[in-house]
Order: C-alpha cells, then structure tokens, then sequence
C-alpha cells in the first residue's frame, strides 16, 4: 500500500514539474510579447526551458525560442524602416539566433505526435517570417564586414547560403534569389580575414558553382590551399582555374610548375 502510494505521489510530482516548466515558456513568450518586453527575463527563462528535461524535446519551448529573439530583432529592424537610429548589433544576432531556434523547431514540427499524425502547428509561420527577412542576413554580412568583425559577418553571410540549401527551407526558393550568389564569395572573404581558412575554403568551393567574381575564387582558393599546404588540391584548382582563365597571369605563369 505505501509503495502504491509513494508512485502515486511521484507521478504527481513529475505531472507538476512538467506543467511548471511548461508554464514558464508560455512566461517567457508573455514577457518578450508585453507592450514593454522584459527580454532578459524572457531570455533567462527560455534557456532554462531548453535544456530542461521536461521542455526541451518539446516544439512549443523551440518556437518560443525563435519568437523572443525574432521579437528583438523586430523591435531594431521597425526604426531601420522608420529612419530611426538602431542597433545592429543587437539586430542582426538576434535574427540569426532566431533562424537557428527556429530550424530546430520546423525539424520538431513534422514529427508524428502521440497518434502517428503529423500536424504542424508553427512551420508556415516560421517560413513566412524567414521568407520576408531572409535579405537581413546579407544586411547583417555587411553590417558586422564595415566594422570589421568578420566573424560575425561570416555567421550572417554563412546562414543566408546554408538556407539557400537547407531542406527544412527547400519550399521558399532562396537559392533562386539574384542575390544569392554574390553571399557565398562573401562569405569566403570575411572567413579569410577571420583567419577561418577551413570555412573559407568551403565558401569557396561552393562559390565555384555561381558566375560571380570567378576569377577571384579560384585565385583565393588556390592561394588557401597553398597556405594550408594541401598541394594535391592546390594543383587541381589551378588547373581548373587555368581552364576557364587561360590568359590570366597568375595561372599562366604558375601551372607548368606542376606539369
């Protein structure tokens, strides 16, 4: 009888446990939605929920994740449309931290639930928002590049061609945006002067695929190679550099050294 009832008990418990955390992100969305949000609150809170055993497999904590950050980007990104002074640097993170929530929770919103069902609740939403602001993450590129933090600018270029490709994404067409193929050199450059060569390398090698600034990708490629010393890939590139830029003296003179 007292080992029936000690369950007992401990399932109550859990039950609370679960319904307090669960409450604590409908919380945090109230404090970053109020008139005046209290994002730091609804930050604290949300972090919590997210490692929490009880709420962090859960959708709705994902969701909520994405929609503070979005929240405070939203805020930054009204006075640039107004004309206002605003923070970039709180902006153009807080988007970026929103995208990735939010991936996390489209991946969540097409599992089956309990049933075998599979009834999204939040990815047309989450699709519409990053549709309409997608081009901040090229803005974001170039914000972070002109004050010379190439980290940063390489994060808001890197997530506006890793969207381009991703398969949670695939429905909006990003890849198809004339703009989208300057963002991979973009990213390349502000990788090399952050002294990332391995994702630099990487920009570049999907660079290739685009007719934008060619000549200069094989040459930073080639150049990368050769610093990181990775001499099959660096003769490769040249020769294919050579191909397309026979003229050019930088292959001309360079390739009948390997030949």
């Amino acid at each position: 009888m007292k080992k029936n009832l000690l369950i007992v008990i401990l399932i109550i418990l859990g039950i609370s446990a679960t319904f307090a955390q669960k409450k604590s992100v409908t919380a945090a969305k109230n404090l970053a939605a109020q008139e005046k949000p209290d994002f730091v609150s609804a930050e604290r809170l949300i972090k919590e929920a997210l490692v929490n055993n009880e709420t962090k497999n859960d959708v709705e904590t994902w969701y909520t994740a994405g929609f503070i950050l979005y929240k405070k980007f939203e805020i930054e990104r009204n006075k640039k449309i107004l004309s206002q002074k605003f923070d970039g640097s709180m902006m153009f993170p807080a988007l970026y931290d929103a995208y990735n929530y939010w991936i996390k929770c489209i991946q969540l919103d097409k599992l089956p639930d309990a049933k075998g069902k599979v009834k999204p609740k939040y990815t047309v939403e989450i699709l519409g928002k990053i549709k309409e602001n997608i081009n901040a993450f090229a803005e974001g590129g170039n914000y972070f590049f002109d004050r010379k933090n190439y980290q940063l600018a390489y994060q808001c270029y890197d997530s506006y061609v890793k969207a381009g490709v991703s398969e949670d994404l695939k429905s909006l067409k990003i890849i198809n945006d004339p703009n989208y193929k300057m963002i991979p050199y973009y990213a390349s450059v502000a990788a090399l002067k952050n002294g990332d060569n391995k994702s630099a390398i990487a920009a570049l090698e999907y660079a290739k695929k685009f007719d934008y600034e060619k000549y200069q990708v094989y040459w930073h490629l080639c150049e990368t190679y050769n610093h990181d010393k990775q001499n099959a890939k660096y003769i490769a590139t040249l020769k294919e550099g050579y191909a397309l830029f026979p003229n050019e003296p930088y292959f001309k003179e360079k390739l009948p050294l390997f030949k």
